[in-house]
């Protein structure tokens, strides 16, 4: 079934491919050239990065020819999306610099923040966590400012994750919680899960795991209730995980058969390999060495396959571990070398103190007690290491939790101080209240005598304005006297106009007679002198699309060329008539 859904998938998006291309040959302006290749550039995403890269790269070129600078640096973006998806962070976030430069200069605040958050996320992806979170921290004030709640909790859990790979916990923990609080106040469920389930990785990486058994089993009651079968096997692993942490195996093994099963419901051989692994692990250590080798030989040979070399080692020194415990040394050896191997490469530090521990007790097994003890030597000083940091990871947290404390009796402080203000207050209030009602009465004994002061006054004004209307009258009668002297004056002028009337139209009749003579000129030469030399070179560019070598195309470029001459030389004699005022005639345009 979801075979048949992807290609339906795939059919749309080429589908709207085509389109995409039939509407850029089709597009009679560079502007709308360009968003069409945009468009189409964004639909290679997560498909095909060097297309979208190739697209977007000349979506800018014509950008910049055409000197459409929002268009330029919405090429720059998309150009910076193409090397996102092929993992060339640093040139992507070169690119969404020069986007955020003409955002800046034009003011438009929605784009800086986007710009500010794609190029945190770039920083992000390159480990740079510091610039990261100049940047992120940019973005996230934008779109708070901009109302845009989604985005703001998007960046916000983005800040997050940094402090966690930082291990900075409290940092962390403060971040999600309040991005936690705007989720609920929202009712963005997904959101919230998301936060969640961050919430719960920094309790398993502070060691709480009865907090992250709390946490994992409120996520899975909400995936199982919205039918996210996806996530709902993720925290099933990560169940089991915990469990075992606890020590409560048979919970742990449990949760972990349910993930492995709905994996498998699901296809994702990827999750059922990862929840294998988990399990096989719990088994060695539970001395069932034989049942927890065949788990984790499924587990490494998918690893294989797809090239995880993450799942590959940590699949690797579950084999070593468990052929040890089964007395098959020498395999035992050849999977700690594999697995030696590939944690030089992708240094997963939390695997270290197994993987060296087991290679002490295979080369112990083995007689050779030298190779034995360096690896034990590794072992303690990459343990004592993680130990430090598991320390230090401690005395921060309790640092945290003690300035909670500290922040709830400042809280309590600030009650007691805000109700000795409430009581201050409501006494003011009376106070004031007294106050009002004196000035009320005060008031109106004043506006009392106010009223008689204002009759006297409203007499002297009433004598005064019967004055000036006297005045007034007056005065417009000078102004009738006036206007009927116009009156008189204008009726002269509309009799003289009425007698040149004759002239005038007579005059106009004629001008219009030349105007008409001049369009139908205009007419003819582009109905007999500019149309045919165009339909000539029309004709001699379709013959060149069928033209079988270059010495055709040349004879057809000479000829084009000459009919391209021809209209221009038209062109240019019409321009001359028209700038010197002298009329069109179609025999001067052949001299």
């Amino acid at each position: 079934m979801s075979i048949s859904v992807k290609s339906a998938q795939a059919q749309a998006v080429e589908s709207a491919q085509d389109s995409l291309r039939k509407a850029y040959t089709q597009a009679t302006s560079d502007s709308l050239r360009i968003t069409t290749l945009l468009a189409l550039a964004k639909s290679y995403r997560g498909l095909s990065p060097d297309s979208t890269l190739a697209i977007s790269k000349r979506a800018l070129q014509l950008a910049k020819y055409s000197k459409l600078p929002g268009l330029e640096a919405s090429a720059h973006r998309s150009v910076g999306a193409g090397y996102f998806f092929k993992g060339e962070y640093t040139e992507a976030a070169a690119q969404e610099k020069q986007a955020l430069i003409y955002y800046m200069q034009a003011g438009d605040t929605v784009q800086v923040a986007m710009s500010e958050n794609n190029i945190g996320t770039n920083y992000l992806n390159q480990g740079l966590y510091d610039s990261a979170l100049i940047h992120l921290a940019n973005a996230r004030r934008q779109f708070r400012v901009l109302e845009d709640t989604a985005k703001e909790l998007f960046v916000a859990n983005n800040i997050g994750i940094i402090h966690i790979r930082k291990a900075n916990y409290p940092e962390a923990m403060r971040t999600f919680l309040e991005g936690l609080e705007v989720a609920e106040l929202y009712n963005d469920e997904r959101t919230r899960l998301l936060i969640l389930n961050n919430i719960g990785v920094i309790h398993e990486k502070q060691n709480n795991w009865s907090d992250a058994l709390a946490i994992n089993l409120q996520l899975l009651e909400a995936y199982q209730s919205n039918g996210n079968k996806v996530q709902e096997a993720l925290t099933l692993n990560n169940l089991g995980v915990v469990y075992n942490k606890l020590g409560r195996q048979q919970e742990a093994h449990e949760s972990l058969n349910k993930a492995i099963a709905l994996y498998g419901s699901l296809n994702n051989q990827d999750g059922v390999a990862r929840a294998k692994s988990n399990l096989g692990n719990q088994f060695v250590y539970q001395n069932k060495a034989t049942a927890g080798e065949v788990l984790l030989c499924d587990a490494h040979q998918y690893f294989a396959e797809v090239d995880n070399k993450s799942g590959l080692l940590k699949a690797a020194t579950g084999l070593a571990q468990a052929n040890l415990a089964l007395n098959k040394v020498s395999k035992a050896e050849e999977y700690a070398l594999q697995a030696l191997t590939l944690y030089k490469e992708i240094e997963e530090t939390k695997v270290g103190p197994d993987l060296y521990e087991t290679l002490h007790k295979v080369y112990e097994a083995k007689g050779n007690y030298r190779e034995a003890y360096r690896y034990h030597k590794q072992f303690k000083t990459l343990n004592d290491s993680l130990f430090n940091l598991d320390r230090e990871t401690e005395i921060n947290r309790l640092a945290y939790l003690h300035q909670l404390q500290q922040n709830a009796g400042l809280q309590k402080e600030d009650s007691l101080k805000q109700k000795q203000l409430a009581t201050q207050q409501a006494y003011n209030q009376r106070s004031q209240l007294l106050l009002a009602w004196i000035t009320v009465a005060a008031l109106l004994l004043a506006g009392l005598v106010l009223v008689y002061y204002i009759k006297g006054k409203k007499l002297r004004l009433a004598y005064r304005q019967l004055r000036d209307q006297n005045l007034e009258i007056i005065k417009n009668r000078e102004d009738i006297r006036l206007q009927a002297i116009q009156l008189q004056e204008a009726n002269e002028e509309i009799q003289q106009i009425n007698e040149n009337l004759e002239a005038l139209v007579q005059n106009r009749t004629l001008e219009l007679e030349n105007k008409n003579k001049q369009l139908e000129e205009y007419a003819f030469l582009n109905a007999h002198k500019l149309r045919a030399p165009v339909a000539r070179l029309l004709g001699l560019i379709h013959v060149a699309k069928l033209a079988q070598n270059q010495e055709e195309l040349r004879d057809l470029m000479v000829l084009s060329q000459r009919e391209a001459n021809e209209v221009d030389r038209i062109v240019r004699r019409i321009s001359k008539a028209i700038q010197d005022g002298v009329p069109l005639d179609r025999w001067g345009i052949e001299e």
